[in-house]
Parts: structure tokens; sequence; C-alpha cells
């Protein structure tokens, strides 16, 4: 048995207790105990089930549940149940959206992002490539139930037949040759199409075997044919152009550009010629909204066709702050249950949240879709529950007879503290880090914990870990770029600056993301715009930089801010665009290009906001008591350890706005 005094200095080496909370069922790789909230991940599967078996059925379900009750990993183990049944089902985790004038749009990008993650682990296929392995496994298990075989004989025989009577009775006419001639093309095709009918079963056999074969630049030729006999079956439900380019997806060259095209971007025209699709750079905001909804509509249809419904999660409620939020979140949750078919929304909510704001402000026939037939609550952990979540957490990380040791040694301790009161998968967590952590002979009331400021540092440099580990397939949204600059600006130091924003109206316009008064002093006050570029269209990227033209030229003294994704292409690399970038710096323009280290400083500070409002941070007091973040705690972290940390991101904000750096220790 492992002595008592030997386990924090082993947990400390190899934590199983990483992070006080789990954001997304994709990077939620924590261990699952099946007797946590098993009412709850029985009623949503029930739910699948009928949608599976009645795709145009409107379905809703809504799981209400406190923080840290284990809302985002129950949305792992469905995630997880969606891939080991033998009736597989698709699974969308939608982001809280910020823009609500790009409702339908933010809800498709949401679920075409979540469509390329892989199935599992364990497999190559995403979860697009098994839409698409089903279309072309049915377009040819179609060709090949006519008997091909069959028909060559009798035309072959025909052939016979009709040669052996011109040699027996020597008769041979123009009319005779024609009839032979016809006859023998007939063998001909039928002989192709016996061999079509041969290669499209190896395809098939190979599409079985290996889904990814379908994005194998080796595959046979035949995928064309394939592909076009596919389209034309499909042409009745979905349009020709999402056709296109959906099955473009597969061809490693286009694919980039078809994701882009799918998720309703506005993409340059060098794509735009690579996929063979219309230019949407003068479309209209309506437009690009109902061409959104139509393509949710179309993968809704195959969805439903091939038996593999969507479940599309909504979670972290508490970052719906305004009333435009709310009503976008009840379009999305009407336009999924009524307009779609073979998609599931379900939403997840703390029930006080849910009572007071989302049931006051949707439209009553919103509310009865969540509700009805039935709401799914979230359950406290039993001491038993809480025991063998700590116990799966240790085998994972130290293996089955280590764990073993560690958990025995504490396991009347941990059962006392969980007997005491009633808590959340989080809280268990939370207590057995704190109790294991403990130094030995010590009781862990007497231990101090981490104080606000060390616990958000720590979640915040787990958050930059995660987004810089992934950075090659992170994606950088404009409006979580734009959230995290607001707080930056508004949690400056009183010793930098304070912000003043010119009008509310300018906040956000479609160039323009933060227009502002910037106060070093009393006499000195700097009107700055700051713009943030993720757009892959030469004459948008032109645009943006333009507005920053404009008001250099008509503010003297103002400063201009142009953020851009590095991996996106260059303003240079255009014509027009790179002209007015070169304007840009003459003016006095300040660019900045975000690298893997800034992205991630950016991304972190947004997505650790948003924790700190679901009440996902928390510290334990001297007497064993569970307390979230403020955010008042999370503004003075934002101001004393972000702008004095000296992350290379904002100290390029003080060095533009001329603000000498110190660094805080």
């Amino acid at each position: 048995m492992m002595d008592n005094i030997e386990s924090p200095d082993i947990l400390n080496e190899k934590d199983p207790f990483p992070s006080s909370s789990a954001e997304n069922p994709w990077e939620n790789i924590s261990p699952d105990v099946e007797s946590i909230n098993k009412h709850p991940f029985e009623k949503i599967c029930h739910l699948i089930e009928q949608k599976t078996k009645t795709p145009a059925l409107g379905l809703a379900g809504l799981v209400l549940g406190e923080a840290g009750g284990g809302k985002t990993h129950l949305t792992g183990r469905i995630l997880r149940h969606g891939i080991r049944t033998d009736s597989p089902f698709s699974l969308a985790y939608i982001e809280p959206i910020i823009d609500t004038q790009r409702t339908y749009r933010h809800l498709l990008s949401e679920i075409i992002i979540n469509l390329r993650h892989q199935t599992d682990k364990s497999s190559n296929i995403t979860q697009m490539g098994r839409i698409l392995t089903e279309i072309f496994k049915e377009t040819i298990e179609t060709e090949c139930r006519t008997s091909r075989r069959e028909t060559y004989d009798n035309s072959l025989k025909i052939l016979i037949k009709k040669a052996n009577t011109i040699l027996e009775t020597k008769k041979i006419s123009l009319s005779v040759i024609r009839d032979l001639g016809k006859i023998f093309k007939d063998v001909i095709v039928r002989k192709e199409r016996v061999a079509d009918k041969e290669n499209y079963q190896n395809i098939l056999a190979k599409l079985r075997k290996n889904p990814a074969y379908l994005f194998s630049p080796d595959i046979a030729p035949e995928i064309q044919d394939i592909e076009k006999k596919a389209m034309a079956s499909l042409r009745g439900s979905c349009a020709k152009t999402f056709l296109k380019v959906l099955f473009q997806y597969r061809i490693s060259e286009k694919r980039a550009a078809a994701e882009d095209w799918l998720k309703g971007e506005v993409i340059d025209e060098d794509e735009t010629s690579l996929l063979g699709t219309p230019d949407r750079h003068n479309a209209s905001e309506d437009f690009l909204e109902n061409e959104a909804r139509s393509i949710l509509k179309f993968i809704g249809v195959l969805l439903a066709r091939y038996g593999q419904p969507l479940v599309v999660c909504f979670d972290c409620m508490e970052n719906y702050e305004t009333d435009a939020q709310i009503r976008s979140f009840g379009k999305m949750i009407e336009f999924l249950v009524d307009g779609t078919a073979a998609m599931v929304p379900v939403a997840f909510v703390r029930g006080q949240l849910w009572e007071e704001k989302f049931r006051k402000k949707l439209d009553l026939h919103i509310t009865d879709r969540l509700e009805k037939p039935e709401k799914f609550e979230l359950e406290y952990c039993s001491p038993d529950q809480a025991i063998e979540l700590v116990r799966h957490r240790l085998i994972v990380v130290y293996g089955e007879n280590e764990a073993e040791n560690i958990y025995t040694s504490h396991k009347d301790a941990l059962t006392q503290i969980f007997e005491i009161g009633k808590y959340s998968p989080r809280d268990v967590i939370t207590l057995a880090k704190h109790h294991l952590t403990s130094p030995p002979e010590t009781d862990s009331k007497d231990t101090t914990s981490p104080s606000a400021f060390e616990k958000l540092r720590e979640e915040f440099e787990t958050r930059f870990q995660e987004i810089t580990d992934n950075f090659e397939t992170y994606e950088l949204r404009r409006e979580i770029l734009r959230e995290a600059l607001k707080l930056y600006l508004t949690q400056s130091p009183e010793s930098k600056f304070e912000v003043s924003f010119s009008n509310p109206s300018d906040f956000q316009t479609k160039y323009v993301d933060i227009s502002c008064e910037i106060r070093f002093s009393e006499n000195l006050i700097v009107p700055s715009v700051f713009i943030i570029d993720m757009t892959k269209n030469h004459s948008s990227v032109a645009a943006h930089l333009k507005r920053g033209i404009v008001f250099l030229e008509n503010n003297a003294f103002g400063k201009a801010f142009y953020i851009r994704d590095e991996r996106h292409k260059h303003p240079s690399e255009w014509k027009i665009p790179k002209e007015n970038f070169i304007h840009f710096k003459s003016l006095g323009g300040n660019t900045v290009f975000l690298d893997r280290e800034q992205a991630g400083t950016w991304c972190a500070l947004e997505r650790l906001s948003r924790a700190v409002k679901e009440q996902g941070v928390t510290v334990i007091d001297v007497n064993n008591h569970i307390e979230p973040v403020s955010q008042e705690e999370f503004a003075l972290f934002v101001r004393e350890k972000i702008h004095g940390r000296g992350y290379k991101v904002f100290k390029d904000f003080d060095r533009a706005l001329g603000i000498s750096f110190q660094r805080t220790t």
C-alpha cells in the first residue's frame, strides 16, 4: 500500500485533475462515471432514437443544471455514444453567438466546424466524411443492383444468332449490316457496363472497409462517373451548387475552399474559380443569411436520408447577455426544430438562469419546444459516485495498480468529505485535488488554497496551452478576438489609459470593430479604431484597410489598428489590398498579424472571461467551501496580470499607443 506521505508529490507531477471546468466535448477526454446524470443521458438518447426513426419530427431538449453539474461532460458522453452505437449520429457544440446580425451564418459555421472533427481518435474519417461516404456508397449500391451480366449475355447471344443466320443464308444487305452493327454496338456498351459494375463493386468494398478511401488521391477514376450519378439522384432535394461544393470537399487541394464556402464565408475569386461558384462579395447580408438557412436545410436532408441525425448542443448560456443574443438563440432553436430535418437542438442551462432570463424573454412557442414533453435535470453526486469519479480520474493517469494504492489510502478521508454535503462533479474534482495535494499528515482545512489570482493564472495558462498546441486547426473568429480586445481596453490599469466608446452605434460596423477615444490624461485624448479582418476575399481585405485609411486621413493624431490572422493571405499578395496596405502604413497605421502565441493569448483571455461568467472557475476557502471567482476578481486579474505580464500582443498595442512598458512581477 502506498504511504499517504508519497501521494502529494506524485499528484503534483502527474495531475489527474488538470482543470476545474470542461468547455468543449471535443476537448474533454476525462473519464466518465455512467451512473452520474444517467437519467438525462438516457432521455436524450431516446430523443435521438425518435429522430433517427422519424427525421421530420420536431424535437428539442432542455437540460437544467447548476454550474459544475456536468453539462459539458454529459455532452461528451453523448458524443462518445454517437461514435459507438449501431445507429451513429453526429454532434455539434455551438459556441455562444456574439454577432446577432449573423445568426444563421453563425449556426452554419459552428455546425461545419464540428462536422470536420474525426468521429473518434482511432478513425481517420470526419463526421463530414462519413456523410459523403454514405452518399457514394448509396449511389454505387443502386448502380450495382441491375443484373448487367445477364443483359450482356443476352445481347451476345442475339449477335451470334444473327451472324449464324447470315452465314447460313449467305444473304447480306445494307439493312442486315445495319442491324448487325446495332447489335454489336449494344454488346460493346453492355460489356463496358459489366466492367463498370465490377469496378464499382471494388470501390464499394474498399469504402466499406475504409471510408477514408473516398478521400484518397489514388481512388479509382470511376469515382467521377459515380459522382455525376450521385449529383443526379440528389438534385431533387439539394441545390446543384451545394452538391458541387460538397463533393469537392473530398479533394485535398479544394477542401479548405469548400469548407469556407459551406460555412457561408465570402471567399476570394481564386477560390470561387477553383470551386466554380458565384462570387458572394456583393451579396447583401439578407442574401447571405438566407443562403445559410438553405445550406443548413440541405445538410438536414442528407442527415435524414442516411439516418444520421445531428445533436446540436447549446451550452455556456450565461454568455447570452443581451436581448438580441437571446432572440438569436430563439431563432436558432425554432429553425432547427421546424425548418430542418434530422437535427435535434439541446440546450444546457442553469435552472435559475432559465427561469429568470430565458423563460421570460423567449417566445412561448420556443420555450414550449424546449420544455415539452419534459425537462431533464442534472443531479448532485452521491458519496459513492463522487468516490468512483475520483478513482476513474486516478486510473486514467496512473494505471490500475498505482491508482488503487493512492485511492485506497485516501478513500476514508474522501468519503468523509463527500458525505458532508451535496457536490456537483466539478466540486468533487476540486475537493479531491485539494485533499490529495495537501501536505502529508495535514488536515486539508489547514492547507492554503490557491488564491483567485493563482487560480485565474492557472486556468488562463491551461487554455493558452490548449489553443497553441492545436493552433494548426484552431479557428480564429472575429467576434472572439473582438471580445478579447474589449477586455484589454476596458480593464486597463488607470496608470495606462481610460477608454470611452465614441458612439454605441459605431461600436461595430461591417468593417470597423471598435471605435473609441483613449484618454491618457486630461489633455491627451486619442481617437482610435480597431479593425479585425478575418476575411479571405481581396475586395473585403481592401475595404477593411480603406476604412483605416479614411479614419487616419480625417484624424491626424488618431490611432488605427489593423489586426489579422498571420495564416491568412497577406494583403500585399493582392494588387488593390497591397496598395491600401502601403497607404495605411504610410499614414501611421499599426498592424498586428496574430501568430500562435498572440492568438493563444487573445482567445485564452476570452475563454477565461466566459468561464468566469459561468461560475466555472472556483477556489476553496478555509472551511472547504467552494466559491466561484467573481467578475471583480477577474477584472483585477486582467489589469494586474494580463496588462502587467507583458504578453507580446498587448505590448504591441502599448508600444503603438506610446505607453512605456514595465514588467509587473
